[in-house]
């Protein structure tokens, strides 16, 4: 795509003959028209002549890159026709190029999400809702009437693999075909970008069952590696040799993921998170409803490590397991609702991480307690 941008030189005299020059540059973007330029390489190399003001115009070349979009220019070295160096020319009016990713941009959520039936037998919903979030994230939401929990479950895609978090709450095939609603969804894909069969990993943000009854339709497929269910699988599949505390990463092929432990709500449970879109998969840890917590001092540890993670990352969504919490402002739906028709959206944010942590660290023992937004309840 390729562009071709202007730096302004104020020199100090007229008829200054002389070349500016970059190598790929380092540190922050600063917005340019609007957004951001990323390159994977840079070389501007610009001849110049300053005019009898000291001044000259100076067209630079951008190379083509898909995410090529503005930012601001600084320019490195600066190099001239004559010996040595000059000093006191400034660059004025420059454009920065920083190397490196695009930042993390989010996603997007349908206007309503499948939320059950005050008669399920009259439901008519499909029984899993697919919702493509960004090109290669998908949310998946169990339709209630199958099972009151309404799981949310996660799917991604790399370059070479693809994973899958939770499973559901329904074994039944022909209840809850996840498995194949997964693989049309991996097939379109990989038809669409001229890619071979990705493998599959199913793997799980805790053990309960409500997050991995589908697992019986993934086990024997093609490509397809299940996640064990138990500590020791959850540690040795992933890598983690200093649990709670380590943060390991894991390599869907082009876009790696950050994994926490993030026991207390259960003892296998773990976070994840995804530069490419910037969400935060926290399962049962954090979302919009009852927060159950049985262990209390892991869990404070564990929204500890969360939150202090979080600062240093671009979180655009927490993505949780569940939505029990109404539209309305600290108002829930009792614990086993199947009709849920005025309930709030799914995603939170990092100032709701904060605000949980802020809270439970001030908590010393079993209470209930309302937010606006979830609720923390330690027993």
């Amino acid at each position: 795509m390729g562009a071709t941008m202007n730096l302004t030189i104020d020199g100090i005299t007229p008829g200054l003959a002389g070349s500016l020059f970059q190598s790929p540059g380092t540190g922050v973007a600063t917005p340019y028209l609007g957004c951001n330029i990323y390159v994977t390489q840079l070389n501007v190399a610009a001849l110049f002549l300053t005019d009898a003001n000291g001044d000259a115009s100076v067209p630079v070349n951008v190379p083509n890159n898909p995410a090529l979009c503005g930012a601001q220019l600084v320019v490195q070295g600066a190099v001239w026709s004559g010996t040595g160096s000059v000093l006191g020319m400034d660059v004025t009016n420059a454009l920065e190029l920083q190397v490196g990713t695009a930042p993390p941009s989010g996603g997007t959520f349908p206007n309503d999400w499948i939320h059950g039936s005050a008669n399920c037998n009259t439901n008519t919903d499909p029984p899993i809702q697919v919702h493509q979030y960004a090109p290669r994230t998908w949310i998946l939401r169990q339709n209630a009437c199958l099972n009151y929990e309404a799981p949310f479950m996660y799917l991604m895609i790399g370059d070479t693999k693809a994973m899958l978090i939770d499973s559901g709450a329904t074994s039944s095939a022909s209840l809850f075909p996840i498995q194949a609603t997964v693989q049309g969804l991996l097939d379109t894909y990989e038809a669409a970008n001229n890619l071979p069969d990705l493998d599959l990993v199913v793997a799980h943000s805790h053990s309960h069952g409500d997050h991995r009854q589908g697992d019986g339709q993934f086990v024997g497929q093609p490509n397809t590696t299940v996640v064990g269910a138990s500590l020791g699988s959850v540690q040795s599949f992933f890598g983690f040799s200093s649990w709670p505390t380590q943060q390991v990463t894991y390599d869907l092929g082009g876009r790696v993921l950050e994994i926490l432990a993030v026991p207390g709500h259960h003892s296998t449970h773990i976070a994840f998170y995804d530069a490419e879109t910037g969400a935060l998969f926290t399962g049962d840890t954090l979302y919009p409803g009852f927060l159950f917590i049985p262990s209390l001092n892991s869990y404070k540890q564990s929204i500890a490590r969360l939150t202090a993670f979080a600062q240093t990352r671009t979180i655009t969504d927490i993505l949780g397991g569940h939505i029990e919490m109404q539209a309305t402002a600290g108002v829930w739906y009792p614990y086993g609702t199947v009709y849920q028709p005025n309930e709030r959206v799914l995603q939170l944010t990092a100032a709701h991480l904060f605000e949980l942590n802020m809270s439970i660290q001030a908590i010393t023992g079993s209470t209930t307690q309302i937010h606006n937004d979830f609720i923390i309840n330690v027993f």
